[in-house]
């Protein structure tokens, strides 16, 4: 009895030990829950509307799109890196806006529309199709080669293969599902396009004046504002204020941005770093003088060029090697080095490696015989070189389109022009393993053995003889040694360690010379941050920064840039601040009141001709035609209705446009149309209004998304 009267004196005590036991068990059950939340949370890369990507899936689409940008060969920098990253990231918005879209209007991209436009089936052949399969060997136009090359990539087939195989083969397959959906979207894309530029009209009136009809030859007399301008006239902070407040959807950014102030020092070479790039200098100099054999020496240097065949003046010329160092080589004789000057921390050392005299260019023409047609390959040439039509046997048998269209002769676009061109140069020659025409007679029909190919080739036309060098060239850096590079991290290293905050620094850093840089905006989209190469890594430090924080760490971007970096701001997504815009406000504003002066001014002196207001406003006279109702380019507004309202060999009034002070005087009219009739320019203009319009319509859906951009925890 007297042990259960003490359990229910102590009642209250044991409801409150239940209560928090429970509470503990009901906690640490949601905390484990939550944990899982708060991971799932953290492993969101982008929050499309709710539509969450995650880091895996976004990491996996991220190096398929860097693995085919260096298919080329070459390694992509980090900047290129960045934009692919962006590239991706407005990807995934456009692909969700696209999909909405689609939805609200039932638009769909069948298999058969995607397989027609994969091998061009009615249809232009799509090119993200074609240079995937020409990776491969592969015909893209060739529906069997196609459909066999599919299914050996297909699930059931790579299983079927050795496990070594396998993972290259899912990778070249999930590459293609990647070209698979880029093909799907461009099409969906262009049904959207198609229907929103369509759905775009104008009315007969303004058609008339889209398509510049009437136009007018007018005399203007302009100058800048801010050349002849009162520059005391400044904007009061009132009527900056206004203008924010009237015009703040101009201020809105989508995504938030961090200002960052950093303390730069590019480290360059000592003295010593410059003695010891002479004596490396001289040392390759030597050795070019003393080698017959230049190619294994240059294998040693990043910067350098071999030529594997002559080149003629003007390919000298394209190669902007610098005057001097061209005209030494068409100078020197074979064998000889030039004696370098230091340009730029850099040495240009140049060996003529020979010379001759030989045709400048000449044309070819070939006949590119497959397996079918290798059999009449000897008595062809035979029957060619005693007579026979070239051209037509071009067209008869050979298996390269391109050039069977045009008797055999070979053409290529010119590098400056792009047009059509036949020459080729022994170089051009060389790269096409067709140099041995250049030894030959003209017109001589030889035999020669290409790839999967055997070509019949001619050389005809040649240009008269000139002089032709082959180079061999390297370049030697006077590059900063690891003890001038630890000095100059040293100093900046003893500046961060003091512990002071940004400003400071920045005192201390502008006594020693050191570059200052205290408003450098940056978003997730920025690839780098101020003028710093490869500085992406300040700029996802930064993001995630807090207000007035400093890095407690010294940056090395690229190769010789040594950064401290400090966060002085955050800025959220939204209207700006109007102290974030002030300037950029004050300045428009500024200009606006000194063109009203301007105005003012040259109103009230009521001149009567256009020579003096020439005069007063210190410029010359210019005749303008073509100006109609319908501005171009970069013509402003102001410009085409004061010409067009005012009264032929009148004077307008003098009036600002954009950052000009402007009077016109109307010359002539024309009331036809230049060039195409008015219902073909009106039909152009409708159709280019209407393509205006549909691509702000996508942007404008585009902005209004709302978007969650985490890449800053990634990358």
């Amino acid at each position: 009895m007297a042990t259960l009267e003490k359990i229910r004196g102590k009642a209250g005590l044991l409801i409150v030990v239940v209560g928090v036991a429970l509470f503990a068990f009901i906690i640490g059950d949601f905390l484990r829950s939550g944990s899982t939340f708060f991971r799932q949370s953290q492993e969101v890369v982008l929050d499309i509307n709710g539509e969450k990507i995650k880091i895996y899936d976004y990491q996996q689409r991220l190096k398929a799109m860097e693995k085919r940008a260096e298919q080329s060969g070459t390694k992509i920098t980090d900047e290129q890196r960045a934009s692919l990253n962006n590239q991706l990231a407005q990807q995934y918005v456009q692909d969700y806006v696209l999909g909405q879209q689609a939805d609200k209007l039932g638009l769909t991209v069948s298999p058969e529309e995607l397989l027609a436009l994969i091998i061009g089936d009615g249809v232009q052949p799509s090119m993200f199709a074609q240079q995937f399969f020409s990776r491969f060997g592969i015909n893209g136009s060739d529906r069997a080669a196609v459909n066999d090359f599919l299914n050996h990539i297909s699930d059931k087939q790579i299983k079927s293969q050795p496990a070594e195989q396998q993972g290259y083969l899912y990778e070249i397959q999930s590459e293609w599902q990647s070209v698979e959906k880029q093909i799907a979207d461009t099409r969906m894309q262009e049904k959207l396009g198609a229907l929103l530029t369509r759905s775009y009209a104008i009315n007969d009136i303004d058609a008339r004046y889209e398509s510049g009809v009437p136009s007018r030859e007018v005399a203007v007399a302009q100058a800048p504002i801010s050349v002849i301008g009162d520059t005391s006239i400044r904007a009061t902070d009132e009527e900056i204020k206004k203008y924010y407040n009237e015009h703040k959807e101009f201020f809105v950014q989508k995504y938030p941005s961090t200002i960052v102030q950093y303390i730069s020092s590019q480290v360059v070479p000592s003295a010593q770093d410059m003695a010891n790039a002479e004596v490396e200098m001289q040392k390759v100099r030597t050795e070019m003088q003393q080698q017959s054999d230049v190619e294994a020496l240059a294998r040693n240097y990043s910067d350098k060029f071999v030529s594997p065949s002559f080149l003629t003046s003007a390919e000298l010329d394209r190669m902007n090697l610098g005057v001097s160092i061209t005209e030494f080589i068409k100078t020197a004789t074979p064998g000889e080095v030039n004696i370098p000057m230091l340009e730029n921390n850099h040495y240009s050392l140049v060996k003529l490696v020979a010379k001759k005299s030989g045709f400048e260019s000449l044309n070819v023409a070939i006949i590119a015989l497959d397996s079918a047609n290798l059999s009449k390959a000897d008595s062809l040439c035979n029957a060619l070189n005693e007579g026979g039509d070239f051209a037509a046997a071009a067209r008869t048998f050979s298996a390269d389109p391109t050039s069977r269209e045009t008797g055999g002769v070979l053409t290529f676009p010119n590098q400056f022009t792009q047009m059509p061109d036949s020459t080729i140069t022994e170089a051009m020659a060389q790269q096409l393993h067709l140099d041995t025409l250049f030894s030959i007679p003209s017109n001589r029909v030889i035999k020669m053995n290409q790839d999967k190919f055997v070509f019949l080739a001619k050389a005809f036309n040649p240009k008269p003889a000139v002089d032709k060098y082959k180079i061999a060239y390297i370049g030697v850096d006077a590059n900063f040694s690891d003890e001038t590079y630890n000095k100059k991290f040293m100093e900046l290293n003893e500046m961060l360690n003091s512990g002071k905050p940004f400003p400071k620094l920045a005192e201390q850093a502008r006594s020693k010379g050191l570059s200052i840089e205290e408003n450098a905006e940056v978003t997730v989209f920025s690839d780098h941050v101020g003028n710093i190469p490869s500085s992406r890594e300040i700029v996802s430090w930064a993001l995630k920064a807090e207000k007035d924080e400093v890095n407690e760490k010294i940056f090395r971007c690229g190769t010789d840039y040594l950064v401290i970096a400090a966060v002085k701001d955050q800025i959220p997504s939204g209207y700006r601040p109007v102290e974030k815009i002030k300037e950029q406000i004050a300045n428009q504003l500024r200009i606006e009141k000194q063109g009203e002066k301007l105005v003012a001014d040259l109103k009230a002196k009521k001149l009567d001709n256009l020579e003096a207001y020439a005069s007063a406003m210190n410029t010359k006279i210019d005749t303008l035609a073509g100006i109609s109702y319908s501005p171009r380019g970069g013509e402003a507004a102001e410009l085409a209705g004061y010409a067009m309202s005012t009264p032929l060999t009148k004077l307008s009034e003098p009036f600002a446009a954009r950052n000009y002070v402007m009077v016109v005087k109307p010359l002539t009219q024309n009331e036809k149309a230049a060039g195409q009739s008015v219902e073909a320019q009106i039909a152009q203009k409708r159709r280019a209004l209407g393509q205006q319009t549909a691509y702000r319509a996508f942007r404008k859906m585009l902005d209004q998304v709302p978007v969650t951009d985490n890449r800053a925890r990634f990358y």
